[in-house]
């Protein structure tokens, strides 16, 4: 009688460990599956860069004051990538000691940085009274950083922003330039895989009761 449940025993926990080896298996696998499907999601994909983007946006945008330069025709994901970069270069590359005086509270300009459809982009604030003049200034320190990296005729676009104020929010769509993929859906980035072996418990407790049968 001891033999024969000896044996049943020995059944059963070769039977457990063959059981917690397959659904490893499988764990390891939807793993590798879901890690490649959520790669594929993290990175937003850029619009195709519309050399016609200022004569829309002096159409339809009541916040377009002027636009300077030419906007490149490109379809090609890496390459909008790599101009966005260059254009990120130009924008970092302005020293602010010559920006300075025309910040504000020195100047008018609000800000400026480059956007996601393919040009920099200079804000003042809305109801900002700006010439010609300060607009030619402008672009030609943009136009001189530019041609540092063999960017001739940079596209600017001069336009109006309204005004953040402290405590004010606003949503905005960004899309990222560097080597690393945007995370989009960041509860999917926050949720931690579960390492739990379904019916794990259950087997446990069985071979629990038949130890302690074998014991009676």
């Amino acid at each position: 009688m001891i033999m024969k449940f000896k044996q049943i025993v020995s059944i059963f926990i070769i039977g457990l460990l063959f059981f917690i080896l397959t659904v490893a298996a499988s764990a390891d696998s939807n793993a590798s599956v879901n890690s490649t499907s959520y790669a594929g999601a993290r990175q937003a994909e850029l619009p195709d860069f519309n050399p016609q983007i200022f004569d829309l946006l002096a159409e339809q945008d009541d916040n377009y004051i002027l636009g300077k330069g030419e906007v490149l025709l490109i379809t090609s994901e890496s390459d909008k990538r790599n101009w966005l970069r260059d254009l990120n270069n130009v924008n970092t590359g302005v020293r602010e000691e010559i920006m300075a005086e025309y910040m504000r509270p020195n100047g008018s300009v609000m800000s400026y940085g480059y956007n996601y459809q393919g040009y920099l982009s200079v804000q003042f604030p809305e109801g900002t009274e700006v010439n010609e003049s300060l607009i030619n200034e402008i672009y030609s320190i943009f136009d001189q950083e530019a041609m540092k990296n063999n960017i001739s005729g940079v596209p600017v676009l001069f336009e109006y922003s309204p005004e953040i104020t402290v405590g004010e929010s606003f949503s905005t769509v960004d899309y990222e330039i560097d080597d690393e993929p945007e995370i989009i859906n960041e509860s999917v980035n926050n949720t931690e895989p579960s390492h739990d072996i379904p019916g794990f418990t259950f087997f446990i407790s069985v071979l629990a009761f038949l130890i302690a049968s074998g014991k009676r």
